[in-house]
């Protein structure tokens, strides 16, 4: 009797374990296909965040400004506007109309996903001059100062 209790129990397991891995497969899938699909640009705006996080932590603890309340609270709104931002892109995308992608909507990806990313990088270059402000040339500063502003990373011109 206890032998067949630990076999069924075991069976139930290998059950609910094909159960688990089935759903989540599916969630993957549907993920991908109708939600967001570019995971090398989620590794990519992660590390900004991440950057942007610890560099700005630092620059909180050179300037004793540091709080861990304000800290937590920041990151916690940051990620998740940015997810909603993100996903909301990428719903935005994956729109079908009459089951056809909108084509003519395509190219504002690049444009929104790229403006997020430059706003990060531009925080981070704002953390680098809050902890050391002669660091960077100030050419820098502003093409990435400008490139947040408009979403468009422009060559400097030679004057």
């Amino acid at each position: 009797m206890k032998v067949h209790f630990f076999e069924h129990i075991a069976f139930n397991m290998k059950i609910s374990v094909v159960l688990i891995i089935s759903f989540l497969t599916m969630l993957k899938g549907f993920f991908l296909e109708h939600v967001f699909s570019d995971v090398d640009y989620l590794i990519g705006i992660g590390l900004l965040v991440g950057l942007d996080n610890v560099s700005g932590t630092f620059k909180a603890i050179v300037k004793k400004e540091f709080d861990f309340p304000t800290y937590f609270r920041s990151t916690i709104t940051k990620v998740t506007t940015y997810t909603f931002f993100i996903v909301g892109i990428g719903i935005l995308l994956k729109l079908k109309v009459d089951r056809q992608p909108a084509n003519w909507i395509q190219w504002v990806d690049d444009y929104l996903y790229m403006g997020v990313g430059l706003s990060e990088f531009w925080s981070i270059i704002q953390n680098i001059n809050g902890i050391n402000p002669n660091l960077l040339p100030e050419w820098i500063t502003k093409l990435f100062k400008d490139a947040a502003a408009t979403g468009r990373l422009k060559p400097p011109t030679e004057s």
